[in-house]
């Protein structure tokens, strides 16, 4: 690793911790994620032995996910490294292991995260806010909702913040079964609600883990439950074609409720066209 100033250092350590508040995550994550960090990671192995003076300085906590890959959340002193030691501390369960249930959301999860912070670094687009799972809430109606992560954009020149909501799809079960239906209905439901509610505007992207039936089906329920035809809040696309593409903030990757593509963030503009469903999965839509 080239040789770095002592301030540089220390300011990536603390930007680690300040990555770590948002959600955990791996080596290769923190590697991915170091391109927008004063120095920049050049290998994993360089990855691990930051991680292991940050855990034997108390400032993280050390965990395995079952494939046995470790990972890393904030310890108790890393949150007031960050916030300073006036600010409560989270819940103890904060610093416990992610369910084996929940690994492969929180990695996919993780892998959207960084991939949306390094990709709005490279673009020179400014991230106001940054909410992770968890860390942020909607109520309407008396019920209330918990997005995975909720981001707020602004580009350069321009005044105007951009929010997007994220949902992460990595559901099995049947689309048409009864319980599958009725919490996309509900899911649908309440975001409709709520942003038509809400001190200024927001677009919710629907993330499948998968290729499957369930993103068409789910924008079949859009449509249906959509009474304005003009509202375009919530949009679904594939979490692969996210992950893999050079801009996906700008890029049209993802589905209106009438297949039409569109993007997260104005940016270029997607031909006039209608996706046909068997072609949902296919690379036309990246």
């Amino acid at each position: 690793m080239p040789s770095n100033s002592k301030e540089d250092l220390q300011a990536r350590r603390q930007q680690i911790l300040t990555a770590l508040t948002i959600t955990p995550l791996d080596a290769e994550q923190i590697r991915k994620l170091s391109i927008t960090f004063a120095v920049p990671f050049t290998g994993e192995e360089y990855v691990r032995r930051v991680m292991d003076k940050l855990h034997n300085d108390k400032l993280v906590v050390e965990h395995t996910f079952p494939s046995s890959r470790k990972y890393w959340k904030l310890a108790k002193l890393g949150y007031q490294q960050v916030y300073g030691p006036d600010k409560p501390l989270p819940s103890p369960k904060t610093y416990r292991p992610i369910s084996p249930s929940l690994e492969r959301h929180t990695r996919r999860l993780a892998d959207l995260i960084v991939k949306i912070q390094v990709t709005a670094h490279l673009s020179d687009i400014e991230i106001v806010f940054i909410y992770g799972d968890g860390q942020a809430s909607f109520t309407s109606g008396g019920v209330t909702k918990i997005p995975d992560a909720m981001i707020g954009f602004r580009l350069r020149g321009r005044k105007q913040i951009y929010t997007i909501v994220f949902e992460l799809d990595c559901g099995t079960e049947p689309v048409f079964s009864p319980q599958a239906r009725d919490s996309l209905d509900k899911t649908i439901a309440f975001y409709l609600q709520h942003e038509s509610s809400f001190d200024g505007s927001y677009r919710v992207a629907m993330l499948f883990d998968k290729p499957s039936i369930r993103l068409d089906h789910f924008l079949d329920r859009v449509a249906e439950i959509n009474t304005d035809p003009r509202r375009r809040v919530i949009k679904a696309g594939l979490l692969n074609n996210v992950l893999k593409h050079g801009d996906p903030l700008r890029w049209p990757l993802l589905l209106d409720w009438d297949r039409q593509l569109a993007a997260m963030l104005p940016g270029n503009k997607a031909a006039a066209q209608t996706i046909p469903s068997p072609l949902l999965d296919a690379q036309l839509v990246a």
